[in-house]
């Protein structure tokens, strides 16, 4: 089995975070409310290294994020890597 994580837009007009989040979970989710998806799979999307996040606490597995830099002029077939913290989301290392 896959794991896939989803980016979900969607307002919610509620008096309360905790009754927007029932109202958010009681509603169908439309296609049109995902704006991205990814499968997670180790080698592409987690560090396999243990970091330790500068701007935070945070001591695990960071995110990865390639980034295809052929758009930009002068950069073809060149890539950049951020390293992402999953708690507070700091950019910890770009090659």
């Amino acid at each position: 089995m896959e794991e896939y994580v989803f980016t979900i837009i969607k307002t919610i007009n509620s008096e309360t975070l905790e009754k927007s989040i029932e109202a958010l979970l009681s509603e169908p989710i439309k296609i049109e409310d995902i704006k991205n998806f990814y499968k997670i799979t180790e080698e592409h999307h987690i560090s396999r290294d243990v970091l330790k996040c500068n701007s935070c606490d945070y001591r695990g597995h960071f995110g990865i994020l390639h980034i295809n830099m052929d758009k930009f002029p002068g950069r073809n077939e060149s890539y950049i890597t951020a390293y992402i913290c999953p708690k507070c989301f700091s950019l910890e290392r770009i090659y």
